[in-house]
């Protein structure tokens, strides 16, 4: 078994097997073009990776993605010729590497991809790796504003809360209310923080997660900010669907249960018809009680699944 470490190698020799299986998982995309990026990349060793070659044929590699702003975090795949036990040495060895890097820099570790790895899930566990699954849903937008239930909410909520756009609402209420709603979420890892603060909502505004849609986004704000809908036109990496994606949403605990999330995405839906838009789109972690809430408003299971392992070395 020999290791190489950002030499130059034909990546598209490397990844051919992983583009060729995701193109036939979904026939519908460009996996080689959506590959493109991630290649040149590494063909010019712009990014660290790792490959490890056995009987003089890549069998194991993993590299880490650009995090960009995201300076906190090392975002990485992890991918073997063959979904083997026999794997378990190479796997190790890559495993050992990420380690390294998180332990020195204090950064939280995400393996977003893992091709051909379901031997290595109970071993990742072991180490300490948490397992966030991910599904992502869909609705016509038409069937959200045809479930639209007048009795629920009135136009102002009631009298219990009010709806704000984004620049109405102070940046540092946002922060801090968004930590207070995703402290006790499966997702909360995700958050970004820097010099005490959470700055996540900076990350979503200044398009991050796709470009940020003023018009569908809203606050619900009473005495404070109560929650958020946040909407960007859908690019997810290195995709871009063309279908609005809620990025964010969140109800603080106390105004939970009245149903405040159906209304922001009523509202977003609502917004989002007037500017021609026809689907939305959001993903929800599996064990998340928010799944029922867009089931029962429209939202429907599109069969796509992100399993992520992180392993948070963050000293804040």
């Amino acid at each position: 078994m020999e290791e190489l470490t950002n030499i130059k190698l034909d990546w598209n020799i490397i990844l051919g097997k992983q583009i060729r299986t995701l193109q036939d998982q979904f026939p519908g995309i460009d996996a080689v073009k959506l590959f493109r990026p991630i290649v040149d990349l590494l063909s010019s060793n712009m990014i660290p990776s790792r490959v490890i070659i056995s009987r003089g044929e890549v069998s194991a590699y993993s590299y880490i993605l650009p995090s960009g702003i995201l300076d906190d975090r090392i975002i990485c795949t992890i991918g073997f010729i063959r979904d083997s036990e026999e794997n378990m040495d190479k796997a190790e060895t890559i495993l050992n590497w990420l380690d390294d890097l998180s332990t020195r820099s204090g950064k939280l570790i995400i393996i977003d991809n893992m091709f051909n790895g379901t031997f290595l899930n109970g071993t990742l566990e072991k180490q300490g790796f948490t397992v966030d699954r991910r599904l992502k849903m869909k609705s016509p937008l038409k069937n959200i504003r045809e479930r639209k239930d007048d009795s629920e909410l009135s136009g102002n909520l009631n009298g219990e809360a009010i709806i704000l756009k984004i620049d109405e609402v102070d940046i540092d209420e946002m922060r801090v209310a968004q930590y207070d709603a995703y402290c006790d979420s499966p997702e909360h890892y995700l958050l970004y923080r820097k010099d005490g603060k959470n700055l996540t909502y900076d990350i979503l505004l200044n398009g991050y997660y796709g470009k940020f849609m003023p018009s569908p986004s809203s606050v619900l704000y009473k005495d404070g900010v109560a929650g958020a809908c946040i909407i960007t036109d859908g690019r997810e990496e290195f995709i871009n669907t063309g279908v609005p994606l809620i990025v964010d949403i969140f109800v603080n605990k106390e105004f939970r249960d009245k149903g405040f999330s159906s209304f922001l995405i009523r509202y977003a839906a609502e917004k989002l018809q007037l500017l021609g838009h026809t689907d939305i789109q959001l993903w929800v972690n599996e064990n998340s009680k928010a799944r029922s809430i867009y089931r029962d408003i429209g939202f429907m299971d599109t069969g796509e699944i992100e399993t992520l392992y992180w392993k948070d070395f963050r000293k804040y």
